[in-house]
């Protein structure tokens, strides 16, 4: 079963969506890290550290997770396939 070009195009925005924020939210923590590396203060330190626990629960494991599910969706609903090039697979 393939999918039309419409659902493609969705199937594929969202895709691009969900790996976006993934990226993004992986890069905003880097900058986080890198602009805090020395708190001075105890409240510093646990503000560094629920920010990036927020960034990391609400939107790198959402982002993975729909990236995941969305490519998954997206090779097995096409012409592709899961299996016909193995960098797929990897």
């Amino acid at each position: 079963m393939e999918l039309g070009v419409k659902s493609k195009t969705w199937l594929k925005g969202f895709h691009v969506l969900f790996a976006c924020a993934w990226l993004g939210s992986a890069l905003a923590m880097v900058l986080v890290l890198a602009l805090k590396a020395q708190p001075n203060s105890g409240f510093q330190l646990y503000s560094v550290t629920s920010l990036l626990t927020v960034i990391d629960d609400f939107i790198i494991v959402p982002g993975a997770i729909g990236c995941l599910l969305t490519g998954l969706l997206y090779s097995v609903f096409t012409k592709w396939g899961l299996t016909k090039f193995y960098w797929i697979i990897f």
